[in-house]
C-alpha cells in the first residue's frame, strides 16, 4: 500500500526502511463534504487549506522522587484531518523572483536573452 505514497525522492529510501519495522497507516483526511481524500490528492487538497485537526491528547503526571521535581508528559496523536475551507485558487500570475542585483532597465516579465 505504501508503495504508492506520494513522497519526495529524498524520503523514499526512509519510507522503504520503515516498511520493514513499522505498520504504516495513512492519516485520514476528508474534504469539506466529508469525503475521504485519496493519498495522491493530499498535497493538492491540503496545501493552503484551513483544516480542523482532530487528535487525542494524553497526560502523564510523573511524581517527584527524592529531591527532583515532578514532571508532566503530554502526547498528542492526530486522528484525522477535515478541510473546513479549501485552498484558494489564484488566477493571478506568480510574481517574478527578485535577485539581489536588479538592473534598472530590466523587466521581470521578459526573459533575458543570452548570445
Amino acid at each position: 500500500m505504501i508503495d504508492n505514497w506520494p513522497v519526495d525522492d529524498k524520503t523514499r529510501d526512509e519510507l522503504e526502511t520503515l516498511k520493514t519495522t513499522h505498520h504504516l497507516v495513512p492519516l485520514p483526511a476528508y474534504d469539506v463534504d466529508g469525503n475521504l481524500i485519496q493519498l495522491h490528492a493530499y498535497q493538492r487538497s491540503l496545501q493552503g487549506a484551513h483544516v480542523a485537526l482532530y487528535f487525542n491528547m494524553t497526560h502523564w503526571a510523573i511524581a517527584r522522587k527524592g529531591g527532583t521535581h515532578g514532571n508532566d508528559v503530554l502526547t498528542a496523536e492526530i486522528q484525522m484531518i477535515r478541510i473546513i475551507e479549501p485552498p484558494h485558487q489564484t488566477t493571478m500570475p506568480s510574481k517574478c523572483k527578485v535577485s539581489l542585483y536588479i538592473h534598472p532597465d530590466s523587466n521581470c516579465n521578459k526573459k533575458l536573452r543570452t548570445t
